[in-house]
């Protein structure tokens, strides 16, 4: 714990490590943690930056939410199968519908176009 004002280049890899693990155990904010550690008010993003580079953190893009693979339990694989084949019969009622859907507005189209004697579909090589 450091009370004086102490620049980020002067702290080792080790106090580092501790002071990222210290915001991952929870119950203080990065502000708190950074005020603690260096005196300073403001981190700037400090911490993030570590985190990546010492391999807390991946590297993403911006907008890209950190994603992390759903691990099916030994013990539910039956419910994780039965799960599964549940989804896969709500998706196929879903593309059926939408199929539906489709053919339902195609015709609505050409009846529209027969009707009142107008092109409504995109003619091709437009821009």
């Amino acid at each position: 714990m450091i009370n004086q004002i102490r620049p980020s280049s002067t702290i080792s890899v080790a106090e580092r490590k501790e002071i990222i693990e210290e915001y991952l155990k929870g119950g203080k904010s990065k502000a708190e943690i950074w005020r603690q550690y260096t005196g300073m008010n403001e981190e700037h993003g400090q911490l993030n930056r570590w985190m990546r580079k010492l391999g807390y953190l991946e590297d993403r893009l911006p907008g890209k939410g950190l994603s992390l693979p759903i691990m099916p339990s030994k013990n539910n694989s039956q419910a994780t199968v039965e799960q599964l084949q549940k989804q896969i019969r709500e998706l196929e009622k879903r593309l059926q519908d939408s199929q539906l859907k489709e053919e339902a507005y195609r015709r609505m189209i050409e009846i529209a176009e027969k009707e009142l004697k107008i092109s409504i579909r995109k003619k091709p090589n437009t821009k």
